[in-house]
C-alpha cells in the first residue's frame, strides 16, 4: 500500500533540498537532493527494502516530473520555446527524470536500512524497556505459546500500529466475550502476533511505533534475541 503521506514529505524535502543544493552544486545537486529526500522517505516509511525503494522511486519520479515541467516552462516564458523542438532535448529530461527515479528509490533503501539497524540497536540494546541478557544458545531461542496467560499480557491491543484499527478493535470486544467462555482461537486475537504470525487485519498501520519492547511477553521471552525483532502482526511469528 502506498503511503502517499511520506510520499508528500520526501517531495517537499527534495523541493527545499534543490533549491539550496542545487544553487550551489548545480545537477549534482539536484541529484543529491532526490537522493537525500528518498532516504528520508525510506526511514519514514518502514523497514521493508521493497517498500523503501518503491516510495523513494515515486519520490523522485515526481520531482523530476514536476522539476521537468517547470523547466519547459521557464524556457517558454523566456521565448526559448524552439530548444525544446529538439529531440536531444526531450531525450534529455526523459534520462533526467528517470535518473531522479532511480536516485530516490536507492535513498530509499538506504534509509530503510537506517530504520532496520536503529530498530536493531533499540531491541537489543533495551533502550525502550528492559535490557539485553546473556543466555545459553537454548535459552535464546524464543519460542512463544498460544495461551490465556500470554493473550492478557499482550500489548498489541493497545499498541499504535494498530490503535486505530477498526478490525482489531471489533475482535478486541469479541475476544472479552469470548475469553469468559472458551478459549478462542488464534484469528480471533488481535494480538500475541510473536506467536501466531501476522495479523489478519489489513487496516493495520506499521508505520507507527511498535510497542514491542515495552511488552512483558516480549521481555519474558527473550523476542530480542529472535527474529523478527518486532512488528509481529505485519513481519509474521518470532523465530
Amino acid at each position: 500500500m502506498i503511503k502517499w503521506k511520506a510520499i508528500i514529505i520526501g517531495f517537499i524535502l527534495a523541493v527545499i533540498l534543490t533549491i539550496f543544493l542545487g544553487s550551489a552544486g548545480g545537477i549534482v545537486g539536484f541529484y543529491l537532493a532526490v537522493l537525500i529526500a528518498g532516504i528520508a522517505v525510506g526511514y519514514i516509511v518502514d523497514v521493508n527494502i521493497k517498500n523503501g525503494a518503491t516510495h523513494g522511486a515515486i519520490t523522485g519520479l515526481i520531482t523530476g516530473i514536476v522539476s521537468a515541467i517547470l523547466s519547459i516552462v521557464v524556457a517558454l516564458a523566456y521565448g526559448a520555446s524552439g530548444i525544446l523542438s529538439g529531440l536531444n532535448v526531450i531525450a534529455e529530461l526523459i534520462l533526467s527524470i528517470i535518473i531522479w527515479a532511480v536516485l530516490g528509490a536507492i535513498g530509499g533503501v538506504i534509509g530503510t536500512i537506517i530504520t532496520e539497524r536503529l530498530w536493531q540497536t533499540v531491541f537489543t540494546r533495551g533502550i525502550m524497556g528492559g535490557t539485553a541478557k546473556t543466555e545459553s544458545p537454548e535459552e535464546m531461542k524464543p519460542k512463544i505459546e498460544f495461551t490465556r496467560e500470554n493473550i492478557t499480557k499482550c500489548l498489541c491491543p493497545q499498541c499504535p500500529v494498530q490503535a486505530e484499527s477498526e478490525c482489531a478493535q471489533t475482535k478486541m470486544k469479541m475476544l472479552q466475550e469470548s475469553m469468559r467462555g472458551m478459549s478462542p482461537e488464534p484469528s480471533d486475537v488481535p494480538g500475541v502476533y510473536c506467536a501466531t504470525g501476522t495479523a489478519t487485519c489489513s487496516d493495520i498501520d506499521p508505520n507507527k511505533m511498535c510497542n514491542c519492547p515495552n511488552c512483558d511477553v516480549f521481555k519474558e521471552n527473550n523476542l530480542e534475541q529472535g527474529e523478527p525483532k518486532g512488528y509481529f502482526c505485519q513481519k509474521g511469528a518470532v523465530k
